[in-house]
Order: C-alpha cells, then structure tokens, then sequence
C-alpha cells in the first residue's frame, strides 16, 4: 500500500468516524430513512404543516361534550399535531384518545407531563419517586429501567411523548416550582441520571423531553405565576445550568423545552421570556448546541409569557425564535391566523414552518404512527398496574435511602433482648406515618406514638415517657402530594426533638425534602439520620426495615444542606440481617405465579375447612408473600389480622423444645445419643432410663402415641373437685381453661402413668408420639434450671424479634389478638380460648414440650429461617451449624434418604418429606434436605435450603370441632406448597429484573 492508499483511508475512516459521533448525537428520529414522513410532508398544504406544530392540551376529566367538541373542531379544522393530556384516569383518556385520532388525518403525537410516571396527571398509575429521590440513588440503571417501564406504560396508554427529564440543576433551595423536580444540586449527577432516564424511555419507544432549558435551578420565582430573572452571565449559564442539557443532546435526547425565563445578561433589556428570544432557542440551542430534535415550548399559557402580550404574538415569536412545537397554545385560530399572515408578509419564513413541521413527522413516524392502532380498553388498569413495575418502584426508593449519620453502628438496631423500644412519628393532621410504625412492628415490639402538635403543654409528659425507653425512633413526616410542597417541618417538632436528641441517643428518619434539613440541629448532630426524601407508603415501608437491616443503605445525599450534611454523604450499611419485606418479582418470581395461593386458601375458608388462616412465604431471606384470610371464628365480624396468633400444637416442638435441645447440644451441655436416665432420675430403673435422645426425636423409641391423661380426672364426664378447682389457688395455680385449675402435684401423676403403665414397645418401630417430649421439657428445665417458656423467651423468641410469640398467651395480649380453637364438650365443656388446645399441655398449666406455643406466621417464619442460615438470624449466632445439620438430617436411614418404604424418614425432631409417593407432609417438590412440622390445630412451618423457601400455614381447622378433617382432604397446604414451587420453576424459564434480585440476608 502506497502513501496516497494510505491516506485516503485513513480520510474516508475518519469521515466515517466522525458521521457515526454526529449520529450518535442525533435524535433517534433522524437516524434512517423516513420515507411516509417525508412523502406525507411533500403532500401537505401549507395550513397543514401550520397545524402540525400545535400541540393543545386535553383532559381525561370528564368536562362535558362541549370542551371535548372543540378539542374535536381543533383536530379537524387546524389539522393540530398532537394533544397533551392532563388530568384524569387512563380509561376515560383511552376513550378519549380512540375517539380523537379517529378525527384526525395525520396521526396525533400525544403527550404528558408525566416527571413520575403517568400518576403525574392520572389515577389509577405507578407513582415513581420524585427526581430529588432519584438523585441520591447510586446505580443509574435502575433509572434506566424506570424509563423503559414509564415508556412500556405510555405506549400501551396511546401516549408518545413524555416532557420529562427535568434536568434543571437545583442550586437554590428556595426554588418554588422545581425543586424536588430536580435530582439535585451535583450538575454531573444530574446529567448522569437525565440521561439514564432519557435512554430507558427512548429505548422503549417514548420521545424524551429535557426541561426547562436553559435551566430553570436557580430561582426564586415559579414560571407558572410569573417571569422569573436569572441574572447570571453567559459563562455561569454555560458552565452549569446548561451542562446537563448538552451531555443530554450528546447523548441522542429526542426533544428539549424551553423555559420561560429572563435572563438579562443574555438577551438584553427586552423583559421577554426566553423561550421567546433567539438568543437563547436558535443561537444557544440549534446552533451552538448543535440540537437537531424537536423544540417544545413550555406551555404558552403560563403566567411567564400569558400576562405579558396578546397570545398569538406568543405563538409566532415562538416560532421565530427557533421552537417547532407551540405547547398549549391560548388561541389557536387566532395564533394560526397571524402565523399564516406572517408568512405573507415575509415576518416568518415558510423554511421554517417546512423544517419544523417536517421534524414533527418524521418523530411520528419512528414513533410508529404510520402504522397506529387504538388503544386497547380491555385490561388498560392491570396492564399499566403490573407487578415489575411496583417493584422496580419500590427498588428506587429502597436504593435512594440515604444513612447520613451512623454513629457506632446505631443502625441497624441489633440486639433486641429485653430491649423497650419506642417510635414517636411527629405528622401534622393528615399526613400519613402509619405504614411506618407498623412496618417497625414486624421486627419487634415497638411501642407507638404520634402526635399532630406539640404544645408547650404536651412536651414534658411525652419526654419523660420516652427517657424511660431504651431506644426511641423518632419519625418526621410532611405531606406528598407533590415535589413542591413546602420543606419546612413543624417548628415545635424540631426545637422538641432538638431537646430529646440532647439527653438520650436516638436515630431520626426524616420522610420529607431533602431540604427540612435546614436548620434542624438534631439532624445534624444525632447518632443515627436516615433521609427518605419523600413521606410515600414504600419510603416508610423500607425506611423501617433499614432500621432493623432487614435492607442496606446505599443512598447519597443530592444537596448540600450544612457543613456537616453535604452532598454526596451518605454510609453503605452491611448486608442484611434480617427479613425484608417485599414482593415475588424481588427475588424472581412473578406475583402472578403465586395469585392462586389466595384462591385455595379462600376455598378452605369456603369449605369451613378453617374459619380463617395466616400464610407467609419467604425465599433468599425476603418475605415475598404474607396474608391473613377470613375471620377468627365463623361467628365472627373482625377478619384475621397478621398480628393474631395462633395455636401451634405440635410445631411447639421444633419452635421451643428442639430449638432449645440444640442449643445445649452446641453448648455440650447434652447429646441426642444421651440415655434418658442420665438426665431423669425420675426414669432411672425403668424401662425408660436407657431410651436415647435420638430415638425419641425420631419417635423410634417404641413409646406410645399419646395417652389420654384427662379421662382419670373426671367423673361421669366432669372435672373431679380433689383434682380440679374452678379458682386460683395456690395449690391449684395451673389454668387448664376457664374457671378450670388443676392441683399442681398432678403433674407428678402424669409422669407415674407414662414412666408405670405405658409401655414401650420391645420392637421399637417408627411411631409418632408425644410422650417423649414430655420427657424432654423436663431434661431442659434441669439442665436450665429455669422453666422452659421463660428460657425459650429470654434466650430466642425476644432476641430474634419474635415478640408475638408466647406461651400462655392470655398472660400477655388481649382476647381479642388470639384465634380460637376447639369447642371441648369432652373433657372443659366450654370454647378454648387463650388456652392451649392440646390437653396433656393444658393439664401441665399450658406448657408442654409438644404443645402450648402460640405465634404468628411472621414470627415463627423468622425461627424458621433462622434453621435456613445455619442456626444465624439478626447478626446473632443461637444454633451451632453442625449441631443443627444433626438433627435435621434422616436419623435412621441407611444413606442420606430412606433407601425403601419401611425406613422412618424423620430428622431428630424435625419431621422430612415422605417417599414413595407414600401420604406426608409436603408436596412431592421439595428437596429431601427441607424440614419443619405440622400440628393438630392446622399449623404447618417447613423450610427448604435447596430453594431457600420458608413456608407457613397458621389455621384453627379444630373450630369448631376437632374432627374436622377438611384442611387434609382438600390437601390445602400442600396445594399451597406446589404452587410455591410451581412459582419457582417458572422463574427459571425467565429473566424477569434479573439485575434486581440481591442476595440473601445472613
């Protein structure tokens, strides 16, 4: 190759290059060819192109026949080019979009303000976060996604153009209109995150727009009322509010508005919107930005350009200036007649109106508009409502939770054993705090406060209430209905938090503007300070958990607040320790996958297989699933609620008695190949002193199943008055039920029948029984020397949160919190209520070894996945893993699983799935490595480390009458247990968010 060869390659390369970087730069509407935009264009009369640069604004409100007749007359006499919608609902505004393309000759480009989704303008959408709440997010793919789910919706709505990003560059915290509009002070971020917006939108199809150029940050006044003065030069316009919008324009946005502004260093003395001047559309936007997209105004009918001249002279300096489409034109027979006489006259040229409107067509025409089809009615709501899109919104806010101060390791709250804690939410009348502290309640007991006000008067008796807890959460919440609401909080709440953060440690979570900052000293000066933004149901949702560290923190400030709070603060928390609360598409799964599971629940409901039932399912630590169904009794009008517990039976053995076996396991305080009489002298020289633990875990130790201890102590069907009184005494101090206490040396009677009259079985076949756990209550409690309800309390159920777990429940909660069981005519002739149901357990005073615990689904799924993480829950190590791998491995087959149908396929207490298609207590899905239990009264907890899925089933099927058998011959919770798995086998076939799901809490 010679010089000359050289050399022209090099050229036609770099020619090349330098085409692609143009193209690149190029709106997405003028890369390719446009062949029906261009051949539509060459066909139009000259009225029609005019028209084709008026965009007008509709309302899916309903505002009558004859507002909508002269949107009609608009469409059909002035050939307008598109419609922005505004307020309303997505069916009526379909309806309405249907009906007026149907007018139209050439398709109509329609538009909405929608900063935050369609929910900007409609009801019945997914409201996203405010940009502020975007700017403190760290990963701006998930923004990138944000646009592409927004541009999905649009599009199924009929809607093509969305006027969003704001890239404003909010450096003015008294910034009236665009504030949290704005993601924030940081022009880089700002950029950054405008243009991750801007590409999710354009890649699905949905024209971005970037606002309010030049830049409509740094004032005072709000364009909508008046015209605000930016009295900045050149070289400040150019090195900050204009740097978004030129990485925005480099980066292929399809459209810019102009903001009305006056900007006296720029365009002179002439008090004249900016949108309006050339020295700022056609000098600074097209030629020195090189922007070749279409050019919206801001609306014409706003207060910075309406009050100061006649409507139509706004519409044609407009076009003169260099803007292609007239947004919300006041008078547009009017404006269209001067325009038209403008070009007579030679005041506007028609080159103009030929590019603009061509612009306009060939954007239609990758829009798709050439080939337009109605918008669909039929399942507009659940289309625009889908699963994916709330949980990339809850993702978005998760992420922009920012931890600003941390000191020692405040948050997340760690230990919570015998720990008083206490949330004050300061919310004026009619904001919402609620979904907060009940969010809070889901880790543990936290007692509430809220106040609207806080009168001298009120203070002294709320601080002295809260000193005497051991931690206090402090809340302030403003209102959020809109990015622009006032920043301020509440001067009393912050001069009384201020006093408060001055005596005692406490953490504040802030639901507001990252802007209520200012000035409030205990912000700025307490241990733990968590910035939400905004006051939405997610923020508080999440923001509770990330106090528990069911969540991490990775959010940063977007503003500058003080010396101590500046922008880009903002500590990453630890992995999660504990459960979060979320949604199936978190971690996979599709919420559509498990939408079934409500339907077998409320068909055992139907059936009176159960008055009512609590089901919680969580995978990879999350809790994706956690509902309550039908009402506590069938008599009842309440409906079950999340918090009402339950009557365990037999799952007391794994949630009390096996958890706490382990535990002295680890510690080597016992061993499951100990003799029973090592522990017992009661058995010792009895056939029972040389029993082995292991055998009566896995009830292959002969010993039979139950006995019916009750039928001694009565006589012709009633309680006998030497055994039973039907008062507190302080010999008869064990509750049975009602008016029902039993002497307390009749436990000893019950051991003399088991240890004298039931026999053991020489054979020592599999057979379940309770009788062993009898026997293992009373090795605990000598090794313990405490009773077991108090050991289990203090050493698990407070420290992993399990507040709503106890037993003897009466004790502690009202009547009213605690689900009914059985309608006993045989041995306590009354409703058992409070009481436990099992009667053995009743007859040891409510406390047995199999039976006697009461809990919610969400409590007990927390021991249960405590069992997944290898005995580790809330940063706190209860269970050594290989201890826990014992027991719950097959103790009596002969390799890992039972080779044949005879084997026992049980765990050491902890029950296995059956074989053999043989009757068990899981689904044929489950790997052989799950484990859990069942109970009489219609509980079940299983949990699978194959798939890291924990499931639980809370019913009273024994309401009222214990030979209810509905709940197993309808097979509801196995049909449950298959759809759970079900769920996940589809997840595998898909890649639904796959960069969203996180890995699991340790």
């Amino acid at each position: 190759m010679n010089y000359k060869q050289f050399l022209l390659i090099f050229v036609f390369f770099s020619l090349y290059s330098f085409s692609l970087i143009k193209d690149g730069k190029n709106p997405p509407f003028l890369k390719g060819e446009t062949p029906w935009a261009d051949s539509l264009h060459a066909q139009m009369t000259m009225d029609e192109k005019i028209g084709q640069l008026f965009n007008v604004a509709a309302n899916s409100a309903n505002k009558g026949e004859a507002y909508e007749k002269k949107v009609e007359e608009l469409i059909q006499k002035y050939h307008i080019g598109g419609l922005t919608f505004f307020k309303g609902g997505p069916v009526q505004q379909a309806k309405l979009t249907n009906r007026y393309q149907s007018l139209a000759k050439t398709p109509l480009m329609v538009a909405i303000d929608g900063e935050w989704g369609l929910s900007m303008r409609l009801d019945s959408t997914v409201k996203y976060p405010w940009q502020m709440t975007l700017g403190a997010i760290k990963d701006d793919e998930l923004i990138y996604h944000m646009g592409l789910d927004i541009a999905e919706q649009f599009r199924r709505l009929g809607v093509h153009v969305n006027f969003a990003p704001v890239v404003d560059v909010n450096n003015n915290p008294e910034n009236p209109v665009i504030f949290a509009r704005s993601f924030g002070e940081d022009k880089r971020n700002v950029a950054r995150k405008g243009i991750a917006y801007m590409k999710g939108m354009q890649d699905g199809k949905l024209l971005a727009c970037a606002k309010h150029f030049p830049g409509h940050g740094d004032t005072d006044t709000d364009s909508h009322i008046s015209l605000p003065v930016v009295n900045f030069n050149r070289s400040r316009i150019d090195s900050l509010e204009v740097y978004p919008f030129k990485k925005l324009i480099d980066s292929g946005i399809g459209s810019v508005m102009t903001a009305h502004l006056y900007l006296p260093q720029i365009t002179g003395l002439d008090k004249r919107a900016s949108s309006l001047t050339t020295e700022v559309v056609d000098t600074m936007l097209l030629q020195e930005l090189d922007f070749k997209g279409l050019v919206f105004t801001d609306g014409l009918n706003m207060g910075g350009v309406a009050k100061y001249q006649e409507s139509q002279e706004i519409d044609l300096q407009a076009l003169q200036a260099g803007n292609d489409v007239l947004l919300l034109s006041q008078d547009v027979p009017k404006s269209f007649q001067l325009i038209k006489a403008a070009l007579a006259d030679g005041r506007l040229d028609s080159a103009v109106i030929n590019r603009s409107s061509l612009k306009v067509l060939k954007a239609k025409e990758w829009l798709g508009l050439n080939n337009l089809q109605a918008v669909k009615i039929e399942g507009l709501i659940e289309d625009l409502n889908q699963a994916k899109y709330e949980n990339l919104n809850r993702k978005l806010t998760e992420k922009s939770l920012t931890l600003v101060r941390n000191n020692n390791k405040i948050l997340p709250i760690k230990d919570l054993k015998k720990k008083r804690i206490v949330a004050l939410s300061l919310a004026e009348e009619g904001v919402k705090y609620r979904p907060f502290q009940k969010s809070l309640n889901l880790y543990t007991k936290v007692d509430t406060l809220h106040y609207a006000n806080l009168p001298v008067s009120k203070q002294k008796e709320l601080m002295d209430t809260l000193l005497s807890y051991d931690e206090i959460i402090v809340s302030l919440h403003t209102s959020n209905k809109n990015p622009w609401v006032s920043a301020a909080l509440n001067t009393e709440f912050k001069n009384f938090v201020n006093i408060l953060r001055m005596k005692k440690k406490i953490s504040i979570s802030v639901f507001a503007n990252a802007y209520s900052l200012k000035g409030f000293l205990a912000a700025e000066y307490t241990d733990g300070l968590i910035m939400a933004y905004q006051n939405s149901i997610n923020a508080q949702e999440l923001g509770a958990q990330l106090i528990f560290g069911g969540i991490k923190a990775n959010g940063i400030m977007p503003v500058n607040i003080s010396p101590v709070i500046e922008m880009g603060m903002g500590i990453e928390s630890n992995t999660p320790i504990r459960f979060s609360y979320t949604m199936p598409e978190s971690v996979g799964l599709a919420s559509a996958d498990l939408r079934n599971i409500d339907s077998i629940v409320l068909e055992g409901v139907a059936a009176k297989a159960y008055p009512g039932a609590q089901v919680l399912i969580a995978k990879n630590g999350k809790v994706i699933y956690n509902k309550s169904f039908g009402k506590p009794s069938y008599e009842d009008s309440v409906l079950v609620e999340q918090t009402d517990l339950y009557d365990l039976a037999s799952v007391t053995k794994i949630a009390s008695t096996l958890l706490t076996l382990m535990q002295l396991d680890g510690e080597g305080k016992l061993s499951l190949d100990d003799q029973l009489g090592k522990h017992l002298k009661m058995v010792r020289g009895t056939d029972y002193e040389n029993l082995v633990l292991r055998d009566i875990l896995a009830h292959q130790a002969g010993l039979a199943a139950w006995i019916p201890f009750y039928i001694k102590t009565l006589h012709h069907g009633m309680p006998r008055f030497d055994i039973y009184s039907k008062s507190y005494l302080e010999n008869f101090s064990n509750r049975v039920a009602n008016n029902l206490y039993i002497n307390n040396a009749y436990e000893d009677t019950i051991f003399s029948r088991i240890i004298h009259r039931a026999k053991i079985s020489p054979e020592k076949e599999y057979k379940y029984s309770d009788i062993g756990y009898y026997f293992m209550k009373e090795v605990i409690e000598k090794i313990t020397r405490e009773p077991i309800e108090d050991y289990t309390e203090e050493n698990f159920y407070e420290p992993l949160g399990m507040n709503r777990t106890t037993f003897k429940p009466r004790e502690k909660f009202a009547l009213s919190e605690i689900i009914p069981t059985e309608d006993d005519k045989i041995f306590r002739n009354q409703l058992i209520h409070g009481d436990v149901h099992d009667p053995g357990a009743a007859m040891l005073g409510g406390v047995g070894g199999h039976a006697g615990l009461f809990s919610t689904a969400n409590d007990l799924a927390k021991l249960m996945q405590m069992y997944l993480n290898e005995g580790v829950y809330g940063g706190i190590r209860y269970l050594e893993p290989e201890v826990l791998e014992e027991y719950k491995k097959c103790q009596f087959c002969k390799g890992e699983i039972p080779k044949d149908k005879e084997e026992n396929r049980r765990g050491a207490g902890f029950d296995k799935p059956a074989l053999y298609g043989e009757p068990g207590p899981t689904c044929d899905c489950v790997s052989y490595a799950s484990f859990g239990h069942s109970g009489f009264t219609g509980t079940y907890a299983w949990a699978d480390p194959a798939e890291k899925v924990v499931y639980i089933f809370l019913s009273n099927r024994i309401y009222p009458d214990a030979s209810n058998t509905k709940l197993v011959s309808m097979n509801i919770r196995t049909r449950i247990q298959e759809e759970i798995y079900t769920a996940i086998a589809n997840s595998k076939f898909r890649n639904s968010h796959s960069a969203l799901i996180e890995p699991i809490i340790e």
